[in-house]
């Protein structure tokens, strides 16, 4: 009863990316906190602009991909990522953003902590920004 529960207020949505059950002829989902933490990765990884229905849906981090990471700027990333998910996932609060240069990558290690509000549990999860791929 307690996943039911779980499942009315975390919801249910796709696998990302998308899978498929070839067993049931259906798409696999996922559900709960699994579903909350797959939704975050999708919405780091969303131009804001990128989807036609949702133009303000995304976390923009093109414009300033190619500036030198110093503390103007990692601020300005941390809000911007705070602010978006904010927008844009209600289950969640945001503890702490963090952000680690991978200088041989040329990417940008995003680190969050978040915790899911109904069930008052904490998780983490790390993002690699790559300027390159991620326009």
């Amino acid at each position: 009863m307690e996943n039911e529960n779980e499942d009315d207020y975390l919801g249910i949505g796709w696998k990302f990316p998308p899978s498929f059950d070839y067993h049931n002829h259906a798409v696999e989902m996922v559900r709960g906190v699994e579903d909350v933490r797959e939704s975050l990765m999708i919405l780091m990884r969303t131009r804001v602009g990128e989807r036609t229905m949702e133009v303000e849906y995304g976390c923009d981090l093109t414009p300033i991909a190619f500036q030198q990471l110093d503390l103007n700027l990692e601020t300005l990333m941390i809000n911007n990522i705070k602010q978006t998910i904010m927008e844009h996932e209600p289950r969640v609060d945001v503890l702490a953003v963090s952000l680690v240069p991978d200088h041989e990558e040329g990417a940008i290690d995003i680190h969050l902590t978040y915790k899911v509000k109904e069930l008052d549990l904490e998780e983490k999860i790390q993002y690699s920004y790559h300027p390159m791929y991620n326009k």
